[in-house]
């Protein structure tokens, strides 16, 4: 027979309203955003205008895929009149003509003579000076006039070569043999280097006289030396001509020879760049001249360079007259379909499986379908590349291997299937107009995110994503195959290699996915199924340390999980998160883990020593330094919350009825404020399993006799006080579910509590006392007055005390 679970149920009690006037404003210049609604609004909008931008330039532009030589598979009509430059070809043309231009030298034929008057008049001037020098000069003769030596000369000349000259007085002989030395080599045709000239090679050069203007077109550049060659060549003539001079005067003389030396032949860059910038002035660009409806390219012609350039002209016409107007319109439309599809997730979709959609998931999810279109059309652009590469397979096989469902892996995996089928429509639609319009995209591309979201859906393991990827791989070829037996292609090579891509395409989508979801997890602070899986090993950290420090809190952890594990599985919640947020929602207790009854040894008692409000504060803190303990290990949002409201704004009662009963008279009255927990109430399901989970498991410790009608009763009267004191109003369970979960406590406790037979002394020694330890459980009248006092303490820590006409109970 069928039993009634909740047997009293009364309203829970309103909260009182703050006065208007209590309700600090923010200042005038702040105005944030109103109401969440406002927020999305905003987000989708913001998330319509990158869309609009990604789809604009593509959807708007008519793509011709052609090169040169390539044969057209339609008739291509100008849309109107247009004049274009053929810009290749103009460039071309200019180009050749700066070639064909030659390159100009000035040649100094006067150079001999030049040379022979500076020499001359620069030790003139020496030999002048030096007359006039005083013999009793202070300063030497060299400090003043060797800088005017070099400027006459325009070399650079040591102070050993211009004091040997200074001793020698500039002499007419030692003038005499440097004009010697340097004049026929000054009647030369020397350049600075020949690699110049090598360049000009087989088209000659512009040689022009500097001092008549005279230009001759030289082709043969043997008779040209360079610098070092002259320098050869005058050390070779000064042998004879020196050979009866001193050794240090000869020295002297072939240093500043070699220096005067200079090149007769120069290359002049101002003049050559303007004849070459004047020539390509003459060549006018090449325009062709198209009328409406002039046929550019016919079908089954070869695609000429000229055709090309026309086809180009009219894409960059189309991007000039729509681009501003195809802005907006797809902007109107992905604001459209967001915003449709977000009201049908919100209104139609089932709220036990698919949880409000917080902001957190407004931006990841934006976050995510930006990244999705980014790889999508960097995708695209890499399948044309290698389809200009090989002209075997067409280009629509090369876009098969793109990773389409790695969208929809990624939030089922994160979020929920449900929300990754409505994101996979909206990128299937956007895709289908990046790839012209191509609805079999669209039915390619929707179909395999559906596989791969159902796929990850129960994702337990890393490994689930990559099987995922095979399935939707496996899913891809056979649509693959489908649209070719459509379309009449069978037995074709062709098609084997489009379904080869086809399957690589849902292995690059799980790998990809694979690689994201771990980012996800640390920047957005996602708990996913194989996240959860990871914490629920008992080797993490934080629980070796709970089990070390507060081994009972960690023994009823434990059991809380079992609890909340089947209670979750029976009312459709997530029971992987209700048993792993169990583990670690009393991880707080880590920093005092002596002031919790179920760390204390027989007959200690801290709090006995204790007020009851400083008791109370020590307890609530507990919640707290849980919080800061998980967010110090991220342990991700949904366990923090759950640990931050696994006790609600419960009344902690054998502390509140202690503080009571301690007031004398004339103290101040005991406000019951001070002995609750500072929230919030549970928000989700999970949350409030764990609640109830937590106060059965530590109530069921105090029966006496744990009879199956007193499991049940206790299992009732505790969910009914959770129930009434109002700890559930802001989660989803409903009356079913708590009838649900209060029938799998009570299974599961039965199993825990169950009886054992006791066992004669001669089954003692045969087993070796390894059975010793299992006895019956007491009775009433086995337990003694420490044992039913140490009962009342476990009710008061969650919260619960007995009186004559009702229950309190913290949750």
């Amino acid at each position: 027979m069928k039993t009634t679970i909740l047997k009293y149920i009364t309203p829970p009690k309103k909260k009182k309203v703050s006065k208007i006037e209590d309700i600090k404003k923010p200042p005038l210049f702040i105005k944030p955003i109103a109401r969440p609604s406002d927020y999305r609004l905003l987000v989708c909008m913001l998330l319509s205008a990158v869309i609009a931008l990604l789809l604009a330039p593509k959807l708007i532009v008519p793509t011709y895929n052609y090169q040169p030589g390539d044969i057209a598979k339609h008739n291509i009509w100008a849309p109107q009149d247009f004049s274009v430059e053929d810009t290749e070809t103009s460039e071309k043309r200019k180009t050749q003509k700066a070639e064909s231009v030659l390159s100009v030298y000035d040649f100094n034929s006067q150079a001999d003579d030049e040379l022979e008057k500076r020499i001359m008049s620069a030790f003139d001037v020496m030999r002048a000076a030096l007359e006039k020098y005083p013999k009793q000069a202070r300063t030497p003769f060299a400090g003043e006039h060797k800088p005017q030596l070099q400027t006459l000369l325009k070399i650079q000349i040591s102070d050993k070569d211009f004091n040997l000259l200074e001793k020698r007085k500039f002499k007419k002989e030692i003038e005499d043999y440097l004009i010697e030395l340097v004049f026929p080599l000054t009647q030369r045709e020397i350049v600075i280097s020949k690699e110049q000239l090598f360049k000009e090679r087989g088209r000659g050069i512009a040689l022009r006289d500097v001092h008549t203007g005279e230009e001759t077109i030289v082709d043969d550049f043997s008779s040209l030396i360079n610098l070092k060659e002259a320098q050869k060549l005058l050390k070779r003539d000064a042998r004879n001509i020196l050979k009866n001079v001193r050794l240090d005067v000869r020295r002297t003389l072939i240093n500043l020879a070699t220096q005067l030396i200079e090149p007769t032949i120069t290359f002049n860059k101002i003049e050559t760049n303007g004849r070459k910038a004047a020539a390509v002035q003459e060549i006018s660009p090449l325009y062709y001249n198209v009328k409406k409806g002039e046929i550019i390219v016919r079908e089954g012609a070869k695609i000429s360079e000229s055709a090309l350039v026309k086809l180009k002209a009219i894409t960059s016409l189309e991007v000039k007259r729509n681009i501003l107007w195809a802005l907006v319109g797809y902007f109107l439309l992905s604001f459209l379909s967001l915003h449709i599809l977000y009201r049908f997730t919100l209104n139609h979709l089932n709220r036990t499986s698919l949880s409000v959609i917080t902001q957190r998931d407004f931006i990841f999810l934006s976050v995510i379908i930006i990244f999705s279109f980014l790889v999508i059309k960097f995708s695209i652009t890499s399948a044309k590349v290698f389809s200009k590469g090989s002209t075997a397979l067409p280009l629509e096989s090369y876009f098969y291997t793109i990773p389409f469902a790695f969208t929809a892996i990624v939030v089922s995996a994160v979020l929920s299937p449900q929300i990754a089928v409505i994101s996979a429509i909206l990128v299937s639609i956007l895709f289908c107009f990046l790839l012209d319009n191509r609805f079999t995209f669209f039915i390619f591309s929707f179909i395999s995110a559906i596989a791969a979201a159902q796929e990850v859906s129960q994702s337990r393991e890393r490994k689930t994503i990559i099987r995922a990827g095979l399935i939707v791989g496996a899913v891809n070829a056979v649509l693959i195959l489908s649209f070719h037996l459509i379309s009449g292609e069978i037995l074709r090579i062709e098609i084997l290699i489009s379904m080869g891509f086809g399957f690589l395409g849902g292995v690059l989508s799980a790998v990809l996915a694979t690689g994201i979801i771990p980012i996800i997890e640390i920047l957005f602070n996602y708990s996913t199924n194989i996240k959860m899986l990871e914490l629920a090993d008992l080797n993490q950290p934080v629980l070796r340390q709970l089990l070390i420090t507060a081994p009972g809190t960690y023994h009823h952890s434990i059991l809380v999980g079992i609890l909340a594990e089947a209670a979750a599985e029976a009312i459709n919640a997530n029971p992987l998160l209700a048993r792993v947020s169990s583990y670690y929602h009393d991880i707080g207790k880590i920093k005092k883990p002596l002031y919790f009854v179920e760390n204390q040894k027989e007959g200690e008692n801290k709090h006995d020593k204790l007020l009851p409000t400083m008791s109370s504060l020590i307890l609530t803190t507990h919640v707290k330094d849980g919080g800061e303990i998980a967010k110090q290990h991220r342990l991700g949002k949904p366990i923090q919350d759950i640990i931050s409201q696994h006790h609600g704004t419960s009344v902690i009662t054998y502390f509140y009825q202690k503080a009571k009963e301690m007031q004398d008279g004339s103290g101040q009255p005991i406000s019951e404020k001070d002995f609750r927990y500072p929230g919030p109430k549970p928000q989700t399901k999970e949350a409030g399993i764990v609640m109830l989970a937590d106060a059965v498991q530590a109530t069921s410790k105090t029966l006496s006799d744990p009879t199956p009608a007193r499991i049940q009763g206790m299992v009732q009267r505790i969910i009914n006080n959770i129930f009434v004191d109002g700890q559930l109003d802001e989660c989803e369970l409903t009356l079913k579910d708590l009838h649900l979960i209060a029938e799998n406590f009570i299974r599961i406790l039965n199993g825990i509590f169950h009886s054992r037979i006791e066992y004669p002394d001669t089954a003692e020694k045969e087993t070796n006392g390894k059975d010793l330890d299992k006895k019956p459980a007491k009775t009433d009248s086995d337990r003694s007055a420490s044992d039913k006092t140490d009962g009342e303490k476990d009710l008061g820590r969650i919260g619960i005390a007995k009186s004559r006409n009702k229950s309190s109970v913290t949750g």
